[in-house]
Parts: structure tokens; sequence; C-alpha cells
């Protein structure tokens, strides 16, 4: 079975996803793609542009004449949980994150995903980063010798002028991406989250924010997480710094770099400065440039994913219940931030 999919929302992040679907159409992976967005101009504009027949405006008569197996749902977070309890009866459904706006919205979804027989993914997209990936087979050798003590990102970049996202602020917009990540390298949830962050007086929602948080697993990993708008239109930083006991990993999201450190080469007292510098040298660093191409674009994988999820019925890489982790997570970092004190994250 080749899936139809049906792209619902095609503003500036959909239209990547009618794009990569386009592309797999090409390639035999995607089946007859449907454009929906309630804006008449746009989706005009988008299904001309990829050579698509079918588009619409309303949700309800694209449900009506059209029989899809998946749906992308690209719309504002506050729309996710409406239109995917609408699409779920008919189809399979990948949101985007996060996931909704509430737990009691990703419950609802969640619950009727599994009442109607049908995948829920969601679009957390860096987990596709092949970065990560590279990452997670270190993490989980590290994990097995000695354990994690500590995982720091940070991830820094212009966000929308004047912070406008209509009401969700950067936690929503990036910090979830690295909790989300977070508990995937480390195979754990967190207990506890004690937050700070700074917010924009003009847009009302918060611009900075960074999240410690305690894991509960063996090694007690800690866990720090940075995410800011406070920045230029030319800084933009995504990195990802891991400890185990003799391990230093970092993981450079742009360039795509992972470089390794071991230990330095002696402790032994040092007569000067320059002993010092020699004295202290890692003992062994290993870098590795990741190859990308467009073949490992991580959105191109994300949908491809769900495409053979739709095929196949096998459980999305990353599925609704991932989405109500890092929102819970999210939520709970916000709590602390407001509250000024640490907060307990009970699953």
């Amino acid at each position: 079975m080749t899936p139809k999919i049906a792209v619902v929302g095609v503003g500036r992040w959909g239209q990547n996803h009618v794009r990569v679907c386009k592309d797999l159409q090409r390639k035999g992976a995607c089946g007859e793609i449907t454009v929906c967005d309630s804006d008449r101009a746009t989706a005009l504009h988008v299904a001309g542009l990829n050579e698509i027949e079918r588009w619409y405006t309303d949700i309800d008569e694209m449900l009506e004449h059209e029989a899809i197996d998946g749906a992308i749902l690209a719309v504002p977070t506050n729309l996710h949980a409406d239109l995917a309890l609408k699409l779920l009866p008919r189809c399979s459904v990948l949101v985007e994150k996060p996931i909704s706006e509430t737990l009691v919205q990703a419950e609802m979804m969640i619950e009727c995903a599994e009442k109607n027989g049908r995948l829920l993914a969601v679009g957390h997209v860096e987990r596709f980063n092949p970065g990560v990936a590279a990452l997670k087979k270190v993490a989980d050798d590290l994990q097995k010798k000695e354990g994690i003590v500590y995982l720091e990102v940070q991830r820094i970049g212009p966000g929308p002028a004047g912070a406008r996202t209509d009401y969700l602020g950067v936690a929503h917009d990036l910090l979830i991406h690295d909790v989300d990540v977070g508990m995937f390298l480390l195979d754990a949830l967190p207990r506890e989250v004690e937050a700070l962050g700074v917010t924009s007086a003009t847009a009302g929602r918060e611009t900075e924010i960074a999240a410690l948080m305690t894991f509960d697993n063996e090694a007690q990993t800690l866990a720090s997480f940075r995410a800011s708008w406070r920045s230029g239109p030319t800084l933009k930083k995504r990195i990802l710094h891991l400890q185990s006991y003799s391990t230093f990993v970092t993981l450079d999201y742009i360039l795509q770099s992972l470089t390794m450190e071991r230990g330095v080469v002696d402790h032994a007292p040092a007569k000067g400065f320059v002993d010092i510098l020699t004295t202290y040298r890692a003992r062994d660093i290993t870098e590795r440039l990741l190859i990308t191409s467009e073949e490992s674009e991580p959105l191109m994988l994300e949908d491809r994913n769900f495409l053979e999820c739709l095929a196949t019925g096998k459980k999305p890489f990353v599925d609704g219940m991932a989405g109500y982790r890092a929102l819970k997570c999210v939520l709970a970092a916000l709590d602390s931030m407001r509250n000024k004190g640490s907060v307990s994250i009970r699953w």
C-alpha cells in the first residue's frame, strides 16, 4: 500500500512537509497528496507550486470527498486537539510539536487514536537528526559501561519578530526539542525540575528559559536545558554536551560534528604555566564529522517514518506518548519558573 496523505496547514512549516511528501511521492513512498489550508490563496499557491490537484480550505469538506490514510497536521498549536480529534476517526495523524496546549488535550488525542485503531505521531523532528542518531549509540554504550552523570543543551537563536508566536513562548518552541532528545538519549524520565526565565514585557511570554532537571535513573543524571530567543538575527547555536565518568561528548547540531574527549594525559603537579598547558591535554580526542545529504534531512526521515508506519502498521518512532511526556516536562518547567521553586514531575 502506498499511503495517501493530506497536509493540513501549509504555512511556513507545512509547506516543507508538502515539499518532502512530493519528493517521497516521486520515489514511490507516498501516494496521492491533498493540501488543506483555511487561507484559500495559500492553499492554491502551495498546491500549484507542487503540482497537486486536490486542495481544500475546509477540513470537513476534505474528509467528505477524500479517502486518506494519514494527515500531517501543521497548524497553530491551539488548533491541534480539535483538528486531530476530527481526523483520527478517519485516518492516522502526524501532529507537529508540541502535541497540544494541555495535557488533557494530549490524553484525549492519544485515547482517540487508540479507540479508532489509528497511529498518532508527533513531529519532534530533532529525533531524526543524524547527529542525534549517532549520539544515541554513544550514549547507550556509555550507559552500559559507567552511566551518564550530566547532560547540557543550549538552543539559542532568533525567535519570531517581537516574540510573536500567537501565545506560546520559547519553552514550547525550542526547549521541548531538547527535553525530548534528553529523555531519548538517557532512556529515562525526569523526576524534578527547577527553572529560571526571562519574560518579554511586550510579548507577555518567556523569551528565555533555563531548566535544571534531575532524572530518575541509576546515575541520577543532572540535565541543564537552556532555550533562548535573546540573540541577534545572525546568532544561532545548537549544541549538546554529555558527560560520563571518563568521557565528554559534544554534538554541534549546526556543524553536524560529534567530538569525544577521554580523560587527561596526567594529573601530576606541574612546575609552571607551560607545564600546566602541556599536562592538561585530553588523552584521546575523536572528532567525527557527520555526512549530510538530502536523504538525511530530518524532516524527510520523519515523514518517511510516518509513511512506513502507515504502510506496515508499526509504531511511529515518536508516538503520542512521547509528545505527551515532552509537553509535561515543559509545563512543569514553566510552572517552576513562574513560582520560583522546584517542581516534582510525577508519572
